[in-house]
């Protein structure tokens, strides 16, 4: 498979949702254009990749489960999420 291929409902499948969620849709491509960002890949490129299918599966499966930008990561320490953080870190332009 492809990730040019992944549909929103192989993506409900592998979560098991009972139901048509269209946060999938928003999730799939937020999942590809992090995977762009992060690598510098082309859509083309990220298609030659059968692991990068896998990523996408789990960043997916990561955006839908932690669907809050702060998690708790230990009993007392409230944490941003890491990908969400990693995005925007990845967009920001006022970094000192």
């Amino acid at each position: 498979m492809k990730v040019s291929e992944i549909q929103e409902s192989d993506l409900q499948d592998y979560l098991k949702l009972e139901f048509n969620d269209p946060l999938i849709g928003i999730f799939l491509e937020s999942a590809k254009s992090y995977v762009k960002s992060y690598t510098g890949m082309t859509d083309e490129q990220m298609d030659s990749y059968d692991d990068i299918v896998a990523v996408i599966y789990v960043l997916v499966s990561d955006m839908y489960d932690n669907r809050m930008y702060a998690q708790k990561n230990t009993k007392v320490t409230i944490a941003p999420n890491i990908v969400a953080k990693s995005i925007l870190d990845m967009h920001s332009h006022n970094l000192l």
